[in-house]
C-alpha cells in the first residue's frame, strides 16, 4: 500500500510539473530530462550512489556480526578507503579537464562492478585484508566516478535550468542513496531468514543474506557499465534546449 500511494503521489507531482513548466513556474522544471547526456548520466550516478549506500549499511554488518570484528576494528578497517575517496577528488577533477569524463568514468565503473561482484563471495572465513583491499579499491572507483558525473550533469542542461538541474540531482542522490540501504537491507534479511529456516547456522545463515545483497548491487552495476560508454562530454553549455 505505501507503494502504491508513493507511486501514485510521484505520477500526480510530475503531471502537476509538466502543467507548471510551460510558463516556467514549475517546482522542478524536468526539461532537463530533454538532455540525453544528463539523463545518461544521472541515471548512473543514481546506480552508483544505490550501491554506495548499500554497501555504507552492509559492509559494516557482514564485518562485526559475520567476521566478529569490534566497531573500532570496523570502523578503522573503513577509514583509509573513504578518506582516499575525499582525497583524490581534486586530482580527479583536474584529469577531468584534461581527458574529459569516458577514461575515468569507465574504468572507475569497472572497478566498482568487479570489487562488488568479488564481494558476492564473502563467507565466514574470509580474510580481513582482503576486504580492506577491496574496500579501498572500490573506493578509488567511486572517486574516479562521482566529480565527472557531477559535473558532466550539469554541463549538459541550459543554463537557465542549471538550479533545476543541480535539484534534480541532489533529490536523486538522497533517494538512491535511502533505496540502496532498504533495498540492501531487505534482500539481507530475506534471504538470511530463509537460510535460517532451512536449518543453516545463524552466521551462515547471515553471510549469505549479505551474498545476496552485494549480488544485487553488482547486477544493478552493470546496467551503470553500459551507461558509462554513452556519457560525453559537453561541447559547451547550451544556451537553450537539451542536447
Amino acid at each position: 500500500m505505501p507503494l502504491l500511494v508513493g507511486g501514485v503521489a510521484m505520477v500526480v507531482f510530475v503531471h502537476r510539473q509538466l502543467m507548471l513548466q510551460r510558463t516556467s513556474s514549475a517546482l522542478l522544471d524536468l526539461r532537463t530530462f530533454g538532455s540525453r547526456n544528463f539523463t545518461v548520466s544521472l541515471v548512473m550516478f543514481a546506480i552508483l550512489m544505490l550501491a554506495l549506500f548499500g554497501t555504507i549499511i552492509t559492509l559494516p554488518i557482514y564485518l562485526q556480526n559475520v567476521l566478529g570484528l569490534s566497531t573500532l576494528r570496523t570502523g578503522l578497517l573503513l577509514l583509509p578507503g573513504g578518506l582516499l575517496m575525499g582525497l583524490l577528488g581534486t586530482s580527479v577533477g583536474r584529469q577531468y579537464d584534461r581527458v574529459g569524463p569516458a577514461p575515468l568514468v569507465i574504468p572507475g565503473v569497472v572497478i566498482v562492478t568487479a570489487v562488488l561482484w568479488a564481494m558476492t563471495l564473502l563467507g565466514t572465513q574470509s580474510h580481513v585484508e582482503y576486504i580492506l583491499i577491496g574496500h579501498i579499491v572500490m573506493s578509488v572507483g567511486f572517486a574516479l566516478l562521482f566529480t565527472p558525473l557531477f559535473t558532466v550533469c550539469l554541463s549538459s542542461v541550459p543554463r537557465e535550468l542549471y538550479a533545476h538541474g543541480s535539484a534534480v540531482l541532489g533529490s536523486l542522490q538522497q533517494v538512491a542513496g535511502a533505496a540502496g540501504v532498504a533495498l540492501f537491507v531487505a534482500l539481507l534479511s530475506a534471504r538470511s531468514a530463509r537460510l535460517a529456516a532451512a536449518g543453516a547456522p545463524p552466521i551462515e545463515a547471515l553471510a549469505g543474506g549479505i551474498r545476496a545483497a552485494f549480488l544485487c548491487g553488482a547486477v544493478c552495476a552493470l546496467l551503470a557499465v553500459a551507461c558509462a560508454f554513452l556519457v560525453r562530454k559537453p561541447d559547451a553549455p547550451p544556451m537553450s534546449g537539451g542536447h
